[in-house]
């Protein structure tokens, strides 16, 4: 996974994307190792937008995060996604922690056109960078306070699509997010193998990207499993 680097001043819809991707991998990479999902021997010391992080270094994990990260960037290219979320599950398949991505204000553009040139974006490629930058630092100030996970913990990935599409899409995981209706209240729904699962959401705000039509804020939400937890 390299730096994405882009030195012209022509900016397109497809070039905001790669870098988007990039900005997800290395979020995903993050989380793995802050929230001890692997050990920490198997991740590698990297720069990522001038910040130290850690990458895992086993060729499965890499791959997984890779095309997860793929197919998720391909329907965020086709406007349909309002919420991305990496969802650490208990050995019990219980929800602890989602952290959310919410890119529904990322604007619906064709493919044809996601190769001409942006003409009015308000930010230059350092500025968006410097902001990616920020969201991880910030992620790994606070994680700490986030407290230890049980052993073992697995996680997946959700999106939730625009425009109350009931139609939700997860990779390799039997869990889906409930309607739109369902979430607009304190609790949430998942569901498992078609059965409810409700958790109380306790809400911790990460970082806002502020990026014109590319803005998107990050956050994580606690579920009601992780206060039973041993302290």
């Amino acid at each position: 996974m390299d730096n994405f680097t882009n030195d012209i001043e022509e900016i397109t819809y497809s070039d905001l994307l790669r870098s988007f991707q990039e900005f997800v991998t290395v979020f995903f990479h993050s989380l793995l190792h802050q929230r001890a999902l692997y050990p920490s021997p198997t991740f590698d010391v990297v720069t990522r937008f001038n910040v130290v992080l850690y990458q895992n270094r086993h060729p499965g994990v890499r791959d997984y995060i890779n095309e997860l990260v793929n197919q998720i960037i391909d329907h965020v290219s086709q406007g349909t996604v309002s919420r991305i979320s990496f969802v650490i599950l208990s050995t019990l398949e219980t929800p602890l922690e989602r952290y959310v991505i919410d890119v529904s204000q990322f604007p619906r553009v064709s493919k044809g056109e996601q190769e001409y040139i942006i003409d009015d974006l308000n930010f230059t490629w350092n500025e968006l960078q410097q902001q990616y930058r920020a969201v991880l630092v910030r992620l790994a100030t606070i994680s700490p306070s986030f407290g230890k996970l049980p052993p073992y913990c697995t996680f997946t990935a959700m999106l939730e699509t625009q425009h109350d599409d009931p139609a939700l899409w997860n990779y390799e995981s039997p869990w889906t997010l409930a309607s739109r209706q369902d979430m607009k209240g304190k609790n949430r729904e998942l569901t498992y193998q078609g059965q409810p699962q409700v958790w109380a959401v306790k809400s911790r705000p990460i970082r806002r990207v502020d990026a014109g039509l590319f803005s998107f804020s990050v956050w994580l939400e606690e579920g009601k499993s992780k206060d039973k937890l041993p302290s």
